[in-house]
């Protein structure tokens, strides 16, 4: 009979190994593993480099994060700062008799690029640049950001539609928060998926009137029932063992605490993976891995397992459509989502700019003003007419 270790035998090095070791079955000498057992295996493997991965990315997005708000904002602030104060500075010369009306073309789609480039930053206009903006554009605020949206949402609509799927962009408008658009992309991203599943659901089975497709489906059944009862009946073998009110040590009884917190959130969420760890490392320790896993119970946890690849494949997905990654953001499309990861290169991309941009600010103040204007004019064209 498997005996039940004692947790103060184990020491506070159990969860570390928990973690880390491996739920695959082992070949024993001369007993090969067989193909459920080798599909158990796969399955096992799978779940643990997705957590793995899902740990790395979740580490890296928030080391990203803490860099960001630490070096790569207060820069973004600086750079918005010296845009407008830009922008104020090259305003009067709109009005300079000097220039050319070709030039003074130019210059306003100069300072429409200089305030969309704020507007980008995730700032706010002030009221002299919000009034500047709309007299360059020939609209109001309001409009332009609905018919930006408009075209976004039509052009995100044509897409999914020419795959084949359905999606709800009603409640896109102009005016959401960052948080709303990041809380809407998520949803959409389930939405997807649940159209997916629901694909693969409407797949005809074929007809099940012979005795085969009969016998199959009561197999379907029968693991069904087992999958179920397994789970409920490693939870309760594994309570009766980590219940903490029945350690009389007040450290192993923490730690069985803690662990029992574990057991309840992996059986609410049918995590089979992390009950059959607890089962491995507190109840068949000393049993082999072959005989504790019968065929019909590898069967039975495989398919639970292959859901849990498809929920942790989803999660993984979607990590970076969270809003607590919002402030990474760099682009948002129908075809995913991209993150600024590298906080190194984007500091100092920013510092280069706002030195690029302090040193015009401060030629505008010299009497080389108006030159300086007229030949930042004539590098905007150039580079404006220069084939892609």
């Amino acid at each position: 009979m498997a005996r039940a270790r004692s947790l103060s035998s184990t020491g506070a090095g159990t969860r570390r190994r928990l973690a880390t070791r491996s739920l695959a079955i082992r070949p024993r000498p001369g007993r090969p593993l067989n193909k459920k057992q080798q599909a158990f295996n796969r399955l096992v493997a799978a779940i643990e480099r997705l957590r793995a991965r899902l740990d790395a990315d979740r580490r890296r997005f928030d080391a990203a994060l803490v860099f960001h708000g630490q070096h790569v904002r207060p820069r973004v602030e600086r750079v918005i700062a010296t845009r407008k104060d830009l922008v104020r500075a090259l305003r009067p010369f709109l009005d300079d008799r000097r220039l050319k009306r070709s030039d003074k073309q130019e210059l306003r789609t100069m300072l429409a690029e200089q305030l969309g480039e704020v507007l980008r930053g995730h700032a706010e206009l002030d009221d002299d640049l919000r009034a500047l903006f709309e007299e360059l554009q020939g609209a109001s605020m309001a409009e332009l950001e609905q018919e930006e949206m408009d075209e976004a949402r039509a052009a995100m609509e044509d897409i999914f539609a020419d795959m084949g799927l359905e999606v709800d962009l009603s409640d896109l408008h102009s005016g959401m928060s960052e948080e709303d658009v990041a809380v809407k992309a998520a949803a959409i991203f389930e939405d997807l998926r649940r159209q997916a599943d629901e694909a693969q659901s409407r797949i005809p089975p074929g007809r099940r009137t012979s005795t085969r497709h009969i016998h199959e489906d009561e197999r379907v059944r029968h693991l069904e029932e087992l999958r179920k009862t397994n789970i409920g009946a490693i939870y309760r073998r594994l309570a009766k063992v980590l219940h903490p009110d029945l350690e009389p040590d007040p450290d192993s009884r923490q730690r069985k605490s803690a662990l029992m917190q574990e057991l309840t959130a992996a059986y609410a969420s049918k995590d089979l993976h992390t009950l059959l760890k607890l089962e491995l490392e507190w109840i068949h320790r000393e049993e082999s891995d072959q005989a504790r896993m019968t065929d019909e119970k590898l069967e039975a946890y495989s398919q639970l397992l292959r859901d849990q690849v498809a929920d942790l494949e989803a999660e993984a997905a979607a990590l970076p459509y969270s809003p607590r990654y919002l402030p990474l953001v760099q682009e948002v499309g129908p075809f995913g989502i991209s993150l600024q990861l590298d906080g190194e290169t984007e500091a100092r991309r920013l510092d280069e700019v706002a030195v690029s941009l302090s040193a015009t600010l401060t030629h505008l103040k010299t009497e080389r003003a108006l030159q300086e204007v007229r030949e930042a004019i004539q590098v905007h064209r150039r580079a404006r007419q220069m084939p892609f």
